[in-house]
């Protein structure tokens, strides 16, 4: 069974064999359009808003999106469930925001830009016509009925008939309609929708089969690849968007090993990629040193990505410069080796899986056939396909914003990693003994470290508030600083690096503390 089958089943909690005898069952299948057949290539649709944010510097544009489209379902009184347009959402939008500047039109073409088909929706889709089956599609998403047919027909989505709410009309008025127009009677028509609640009951209440069916973006959220995605940043939501849409990273098929070629290795190849295309266009003789260990996957990324052949030509390989440990490389893209502050020495940990990912032929003799094994191929694998599926949007791409949501990310897996992340590391070699899963933080400090008493907890907090910043310091003297811990602080906003940083440090001392009085010191 292909992953889309087994995607399909997930999501739908029933086998694909007891799917397709649904459908046989059927004469009429009704498939969602938005967070079905068409997915985000986004995280969420709030992506979208957030993008749209970003992209047109209209700070506060994602919250009053969201509260606008929530007011303007309830103003024709039906309790947040009428059907609403796009026009109708940015009225209210007008009234919270006078002044913006994102219009119906600019929205529109953005999600355009960011919905493609679901590959296992469209597996679902086929099902259904080889079964000989009627294949109907719903829109109830602001965005209009027309424009929609036209990115499904771009996507190769042929559908028999589409329909949509009339205006302010609620969601069980809806589907109550839809069997008179398709001349078939409510039972022999199967409903494909979300996993609300209320969507399943209103199906139910017209007469019709309900299939509930998560979405792709909430069967990510269920079930994360390996190695996590950024939750923010510049270009998170659209690393983000490239997993949702291009890859089953939550399939069997994908090792963890390509999830980390993907997920890390492919955006920062990424980003380097896009400065060095940047530097060697901008004319004269000049060239570019890599790495020889990276050269020929940096060349392999600048060709996925159309480089010129000009551009090509300027780059020297260093034949004297290692692979992950060189300045002049993907490595060095993150690591600031003129200035070395305390982000560039955390990176430095990481230069062995930097190496890993990115040179061709494994630094440590003895060890490449085990290191192949472990999936060095799959790593640059996923690393090359997260280029190839990024090639067609590069005229948004910026360098800079890649290098800090890369820089952040790796330094989230350094510091923070899961015990998935741990896992995986920790099936490819570095040495006769060692694995990559060394290069990662150490485990925390054993439970048998006790706490001390309140008073003496208090004491020392007190002792060690010169480290914190001030709203650390109102936690500590309340008691809470002692429930926090770093790596928590830091997979939730793993750009407060002063924060977490600070927290950790905190917690460090205060660790060595209670050992020395563990031990009879002062």
């Amino acid at each position: 069974m292909n992953w889309q089958k087994r995607s399909l089943a997930r999501r739908s909690t029933l086998s694909f064999p007891a799917i397709e005898e649904l459908i046989s069952q059927h004469e009429v299948v009704l498939l969602p359009i938005v967070d079905g057949l068409l997915c985000w290539r986004l995280r969420d649709e709030a992506g979208l808003f957030d993008w749209l944010e970003r992209q047109h510097q209209a700070d506060g544009f994602a919250q009053a999106r969201i509260k606008a489209e929530w007011l303007a379902r309830r103003r024709s009184g039906t309790g947040g469930d009428a059907h609403v347009s796009l026009p109708q959402i940015h009225e209210v939008l007008s009234e919270l925001m006078p002044e913006g500047k994102i219009t119906v039109e600019i929205e529109q073409e953005a999600a355009g830009r960011f919905l493609l088909p679901d590959p296992a929706m469209r597996t679902l889709l086929e099902t259904a016509r080889t079964a000989g089956r009627r294949v109907v599609g719903l829109n109830v998403h602001p965005l209009p009925l027309a424009y929609l047919d036209d990115l499904l027909k771009q996507g190769g989505l042929e559908l028999d008939g589409l329909h949509e709410p009339q205006a302010s009309s609620d969601r069980a008025s809806f589907l109550a309609s839809i069997a008179p127009m398709e001349q078939v009677e409510p039972v022999a028509m199967l409903h494909v929708g979300s996993s609300e609640t209320t969507e399943t009951e209103a199906a139910i209440s017209a007469g019709m089969t309900a299939l509930s069916m998560r979405s792709r973006s909430e069967d990510l959220q269920d079930h994360p690849p390996s190695f996590a995605v950024p939750v923010e940043g510049p270009a998170a939501a659209f690393i983000a968007g490239k997993l949702a849409l291009n890859t089953p990273l939550s399939e069997a098929e994908e090792t963890p090993i390509y999830q980390l070629g993907y997920l890390l290795g492919g955006p920062i190849l990424l980003g380097f990629c896009l400065d060095l295309m940047q530097r060697l266009g901008n004319g004269g003789d000049g060239s570019v040193a890599v790495s020889a260990q990276a050269a020929r996957l940096v060349k392999q990324g600048l060709e996925i990505m159309g480089a010129k052949q000009a551009t090509l030509s300027r780059l020297v390989i260093a034949d004297g410069i290692g692979g992950g440990h060189s300045g002049d490389g993907p490595a060095g893209f993150l690591i600031d080796w003129s200035e070395m502050d305390d982000t560039s020495a955390i990176l430095l940990q990481g230069s062995e899986i930097l190496d890993f990912l990115f040179s061709v032929t494994p630094q440590m003799a003895g060890i490449a056939s085990a290191r192949r094994a472990a999936g060095k191929l799959d790593a640059q694998g996923g690393t090359l396909d997260f280029l190839r599926h990024a090639s067609a949007d590069l005229a948004e791409l910026d360098a800079d914003a890649f290098r800090t949501t890369n820089r952040a990310a790796l330094m989230r897996l350094l510091m923070a990693p899961s015990e998935a992340e741990r896992s995986a590391l920790a099936t490819v070699p570095t040495s006769q003994t060692g694995t990559l899963a060394d290069c990662v933080e150490p485990r925390q400090v054993a439970a048998n470290t006790a706490l001390p008493p309140d008073t003496e907890l208090l004491r020392l907090n007190q002792t060690l508030r010169d480290l914190l910043p001030r709203d650390l310091v109102r936690l500590a003297e309340s008691g809470a600083l002692a429930g926090l811990d770093w790596r928590q602080e830091l997979r939730k906003n793993p750009f407060k690096i002063g924060r977490w940083a600070t927290l950790r440090r905190y917690q460090r001392r205060l660790e060595d503390r209670l050992r020395n009085r563990l031990n009879g010191g002062a």
